[in-house]
């Protein structure tokens, strides 16, 4: 996986929003939370504006890992991106009751 993501940070070689969200959804099939929101920092940081899929993605690792503490960021990033989040992500809210309080 890391190898691959330094291939989308390599010049010569044209990324698009649809790598990064094939690679947000590896890092949560191999269980890697931190790579997501790495992966997400770096494709902001390659002038990439992420979509509301990029972060429903990310939003649904974190839910699943129990990450409730990175949420709030991921809001400020959705936030800071002019991304709204929709009913997708408010689902993950339902989906994970017990943690309410961390989306908000």
């Amino acid at each position: 996986m890391k190898p691959f993501l330094n291939v989308l940070q390599d010049p010569s070689r044209p990324s698009s929003s649809d790598d990064y969200l094939l690679l947000i959804n590896g890092c949560g099939w191999a269980r890697m939370p931190d790579l997501a929101m790495t992966t997400l920092d770096r494709m902001i940081n390659a002038g990439i504006e992420p979509g509301i899929s990029h972060f429903n993605s990310l939003l649904y690792i974190l839910v699943n890992e129990n990450r409730l503490k990175n949420i709030r960021e991921v809001f400020k990033l959705m936030q800071e991106n002019s991304v709204t989040p929709n009913k997708s992500t408010y689902a993950l809210r339902v989906r994970r009751m017990r943690s309410y309080t961390a989306f908000f």
